[in-house]
């Protein structure tokens, strides 16, 4: 059976009863990787991963926060395909990406972006960056504004990753937390097990959000990339240095 996934797109925003809503959410989310491609661009110094959905329009680029990876936009990329040449990458020490130890700090991440975007997408781009991602679209586009169309923010920590005031708050504790619990040899289910309040809280908190996904997929995604994560990417967020070079 064929199954028109623009279609399901169209019923998803036609649509106002949960269960139907839910219903073509899983018929998108099963079907979607048919149109999502996994690629790697090796950089000069780091090698990245990202997923691609070619269609029609200008180029965006989603850019995830601290922790995360390009999983966190699969379920939007199925409904901006139609709309635009979607990318979504996972940052170094981060997914699927290369390691670089040492180097996690904000200039560092913000050329990996700038490098990415004159290989791969060889155009300006609209870029979508969520935390740590939005510090990275806001260092690109006073970095290299000829590679920008435009930006959208979605909670850039602007005023509190130096200290003292970052260890003053609740993402102190957290990363610190999750310093802790990292390892390269840890596994996918210790972070559900030993790490599961923090994955809940997580879920619940982002519920309103991303509703299509029940909490058991929330906190499993939640503990993949936790599993895949540097734990040296952490190491300037605790020291405070994330933003600007330690000295």
């Amino acid at each position: 059976m064929s199954i028109d996934l623009r279609r399901i797109c169209e019923r998803i925003e036609e649509t106002e009863d949960e269960t139907s809503k839910m219903t073509y959410f899983r018929l998108a989310k099963e079907n979607s990787y048919l149109m999502i491609e996994h690629n790697v661009s090796e950089l000069s110094h780091v090698r990245l991963h990202y997923v691609e959905a070619a269609g029609p329009g200008p180029a965006l680029l989603f850019v995830h926060g601290s922790t995360g990876s390009h999983t966190s936009f699969l379920p939007f990329m199925l409904q901006l395909e139609r709309h635009a040449h979607v990318y979504a990458l996972d940052l170094r020490g981060h997914g699927l990406s290369g390691r670089a130890p040492g180097a996690y700090q904000l200039p560092d991440y913000g050329r990996d972006v700038a490098a990415f975007v004159n290989k791969v997408v060889g155009g300006p781009v609209f870029v979508a960056g969520h935390s740590l991602g939005g510090l990275i679209a806001l260092w690109l586009a006073a970095q290299h504004p000829d590679q920008v169309r435009g930006v959208f923010l979605e909670d850039p920590p602007l005023y509190m990753t130096q200290l003292p005031r970052f260890g003053t708050t609740g993402f102190y504790q957290y990363f610190k937390h999750l310093s802790k619990l990292s390892s390269p040899t840890s596994r996918p289910e210790r972070h559900v097990g030993r790490n599961g309040r923090i994955c809940q809280s997580f879920t619940h908190q982002r519920r309103g959000r991303y509703s299509w996904k029940s909490p058991a997929q929330a906190v499993a995604e939640r503990a993949l990339q936790l599993h895949q994560l540097d734990p040296a990417t952490l190491d300037p967020l605790l020291a405070g240095i994330a933003r600007v070079p330690a000295g």
